[in-house]
């Protein structure tokens, strides 16, 4: 059976120890300049500033050179607009976002390309397709071309996720469990 291609960006499922996601996140500010749509399941950097409440801002992560500072899980709802999606954030729009920071947590990704059993272990980057706005989930994908032992990419390979939707046989659409391998949390990395 075929891989199915669905795109989902990234998904916590466990801590690097084995220890169950607990939905912990962090609220972080989405400015009103940001031209850029966010996604659940985006992966996002700091934007190196802050909102009028002193909230960490932040932005989509567009380049595999970009510092991550975690994932999007969520979105708190928008009171002063309540027609505004609540699944995601409209470009150009104050919004919080829900980030998971923690550097210890893996997350399902689907990656591009073809992997093979040679890929666990190597780092790799990060293909920057748009979400979907009917259904607010991320595009992005691990890209399955640079797979590499390259430090500074942003993602590293851990496994395959084992369900049996997933054929290990057909190394397309693969579901790989992965850690964000250059998150700015983790440290040891410059000041913004």
């Amino acid at each position: 059976m075929a891989n199915v291609s669905r795109p989902n960006g990234l998904r916590p499922v466990r801590h690097i120890n084995g220890s169950p996601w607990n939905g912990q996140a962090e609220t972080m500010a989405v400015l009103v300049g940001d031209g850029t749509a966010l996604f659940v399941g985006d992966i996002v950097k700091t934007a190196g500033t802050a909102d009028a409440n002193g909230v960490q801002a932040i932005t989509r992560m567009t380049a595999n050179t970009d510092l991550p500072t975690g994932v999007i899980v969520g979105f708190t709802p928008d009171y002063s607009n309540l027609s505004n999606p609540s699944q995601y954030r409209l470009a150009s729009t104050a919004r919080y976002a829900l980030v998971v920071t923690d550097p210890t947590v893996v997350y399902e990704v689907q990656a591009t390309g073809t992997t093979v059993v040679a890929d666990v272990g190597l780092n790799a980057g990060v293909t920057f397709t748009a979400g979907s706005t009917s259904t607010g989930i991320s595009g992005m994908q691990l890209d399955g071309t640079t797979k590499a032992v390259t430090a500074t990419l942003p993602l590293k390979i851990l496994g395959w996720v084992q369900r049996p939707d997933v054929d290990v046989a057909d190394g397309t659409n693969m579901k790989v469990n992965a850690l964000l391998n250059s998150a700015n949390w983790a440290g040891n990395t410059a000041g913004l």
